[in-house]
């Protein structure tokens, strides 16, 4: 009855993650237009979202000690999987349409399964085969444009490419011994900090070398949307899902997150959806179920 009990809320907190996650290129279209710019946006972001997080940890009186070695391999991990992930995602969003960019960015179950296989941490199977094909067919089908609306130039590709291959860093990052002893609110304000000063210093530097726009006070509402439902919460979320469910299954759960995207930028941001980017997005969804799938049946073993 317990673990039952355990599966459910994994399953819960997991799903409720991936739709907060997905909500973030709306939040920050609206953050944008309000004078914001992309390192702004990330370093209220994360700022933010580290205090969201000291608040939950001084509430339930944890301990923010942590080894000298974990704490420099989160700052690692902080600046270049966690935080440059969104900075990809963002950048991406500004040369292609929302729902096309967190599609791409959810070919990283599979960049994990082939790095996992070059690292001989895994061996390569008929499931992985078949997973890696559905991709690439995936792929083609997504960045295909049926319209002029929907075309995606060189940089919103690279973008988003590079979003699916450092995000594929920060899961195989949080894999290990160290991090994996570390308490979960205390490893997502760390990671926070680090990204969130990293991206402020971004900004500076680049309110510095060009004219900003004046930010506006419409800003508000839809920092505080990146600050606690598309960043605090669902980084949260997802870390205890993960623990609770295992990382293949709350992988298959994290799926939502492009259909999230791709629903909201269709109904607010006047995003198409073509045939061939949902069937893409289906195949995508296939894929990342194909690889969890075959993990869940080998640890099973």
């Amino acid at each position: 009855m317990n673990n039952n009990k355990q599966v459910f809320s994994g399953i819960l907190l997991t799903a409720a993650s991936a739709i907060g996650f997905g909500l973030l290129p709306f939040f920050t279209s609206f953050a944008k237009n309000a004078g914001m710019n992309t390192w702004d946006c990330l370093a209220g972001r994360y700022l933010g979202s580290a205090l969201v997080m000291l608040l939950i940890i001084r509430g339930h009186r944890q301990s923010l000690k942590i080894a000298k070695e974990a704490a420099i391999k989160i700052i690692i991990i902080g600046i270049f999987a966690f935080g440059i992930t969104s900075a990809f995602l963002l950048l991406g969003y500004m040369h292609a349409p929302t729902g096309k960019v967190t599609a791409i960015h959810f070919l990283y179950p599979s960049i994990v399964m082939l790095f996992s296989i070059a690292a001989k941490k895994e061996k390569a199977t008929i499931f992985s085969i078949i997973a890696t094909i559905i991709s690439l067919i995936a792929l083609f089908m997504i960045t295909a444009p049926s319209s002029a609306s929907e075309k995606m130039d060189a940089f919103g590709f690279l973008f988003s490419a590079c979003s699916s291959i450092s995000f594929a860093a920060y899961v195989l990052s949080l894999d290990t011994p160290l991090i994996k002893s570390i308490n979960n609110n205390v490893l997502v304000f760390y990671l926070s900090l680090s990204s969130g000063l990293f991206f402020l210093a971004a900004a500076v530097i680049c309110a510095s070398v060009s004219v900003h726009p004046p930010i506006t006070s419409s800003a508000i509402l839809p920092m505080l949307g990146m600050i606690t439902l598309s960043s605090a919460l669902p980084a949260c979320f997802f870390s205890l899902g993960t623990r609770k469910l295992g990382a293949p299954a709350s992988s298959i759960l994290s799926m939502l997150e492009p259909v999230t995207a791709a629903i909201f930028g269709a109904i607010f941001l006047d995003e198409a959806l073509s045939g061939m980017f949902v069937i893409g997005l289906v195949l995508i969804i296939a894929a990342g179920a194909c690889i969890s799938f075959s993990r869940m049946h080998r640890s099973n073993q």
